[in-house]
């Protein structure tokens, strides 16, 4: 959610739609001295939920579907300033907000007998992610052993734990970060190797070639709803273009071909190889988020049964 927020919302969403419902930028409303609440409006953030072109075959499942919300520890959840203390929070009076389409007796039974000789089939996307200090990024491989990758980021934080007195923040930090320009092309070569072969061959160490290349795998690859990404222009510290003095998010495109309603489109990885240089020079123990998009197929059988290909 973060990486669709910050790098694919513009900031009239982020000042509208987003205050609103996500609670950017929203104050509390405080029931006493020692309590407070706010309302949210929560996306979920799964592709098989937002497609475009096919919704969920519910009448095909053997049992109802389970939805686990894991909720974060409160230095991860909440920021709360220099004057304020957080102990604790709890989530309550949730909904959830769904459309169900109520079908023919004789289209279930038509789509279950079908299933027997050929299971009902839904792409979907899915994410890995993983945090690594700074550090480690001069060359981190993962292995992911799956047939379509379509996309790779990397989200730098601005320290190396979460804490509620501290808020998050997406800075790079590289080596040209107290120059007089700062971000003035000396700083990180970015390059992904896909199973020893160099897929991106471009360095992306000024800010015009990381936006281009967010752009890119913005637009490929990130759920059913984003349609072309436009990376907000919203900066606490900065009134102006914040991307032209720091940015953010690193993002690399793995797709074969431009074709976002093709199958498995994307590169065959069995390790994914990431070569960070001058990357953290600043802070190496800063907290960096890795985030690999790759294409699953969900099968669902004549038995109900559900099973996942990668």
């Amino acid at each position: 959610m973060n990486l669709m927020l910050i790098h694919n919302s513009n900031a009239s969403y982020l000042q509208g739609d987003a205050q609103q419902l996500i609670g950017v930028g929203q104050p509390f409303s405080y029931s006493g001295g020692t309590s407070a609440q706010i309302d949210l409006v929560l996306p979920l953030p799964l592709s098989m939920f937002n497609s475009s072109t096919q919704d969920v075959p519910a009448y095909l499942m053997s049992s109802p579907l389970t939805l686990q919300i894991d909720v974060a520890s409160v230095a991860r959840a909440l920021y709360h300033g220099a004057t304020a203390t957080i102990t604790d929070y709890s989530v309550s009076n949730t909904y959830l907000i769904y459309q169900a389409v109520e079908l023919p007796a004789a289209f279930v039974e038509a789509g279950r007998i079908a299933a027997k000789s050929s299971p009902f089939i839904m792409n979907a996307t899915s994410t890995l992610n993983v945090q690594v200090p700074a550090s480690i990024l001069s060359s981190y491989s993962l292995g992911l052993n799956a047939s379509s990758v379509r996309a790779c980021f990397v989200l730098p934080s601005n320290g190396a734990s979460y804490s509620s007195g501290t808020s998050l923040q997406y800075v790079r930090d590289t080596g040209d970060y107290n120059n007089t320009i700062p971000f003035n092309g000396a700083g990180t070569n970015a390059i992904v190797f896909v199973d020893g072969n160099q897929i991106n061959s471009a360095i992306f160490d000024t800010p015009a070639m990381v936006f281009q290349g967010l752009k890119s795998a913005l637009h490929h690859n990130m759920q059913g709803s984003v349609i072309y990404s436009s990376p907000s222009m919203v900066s606490a510290s900065l009134a102006t273009n914040p991307w032209l003095t720091q940015f953010y998010a690193i993002g690399w495109d793995l797709t074969s071909f431009d074709e976002e309603s093709s199958l498995f489109s994307g590169t065959p990885c069995t390790t994914l190889n990431l070569q960070l240089t001058s990357y953290g020079a600043q802070n190496p123990s800063y907290l960096n988020t890795i985030i690999v998009v790759y294409d699953v197929l969900i099968a669902f059988e004549a038995d109900g049964t559900i099973q996942i290909r990668r």
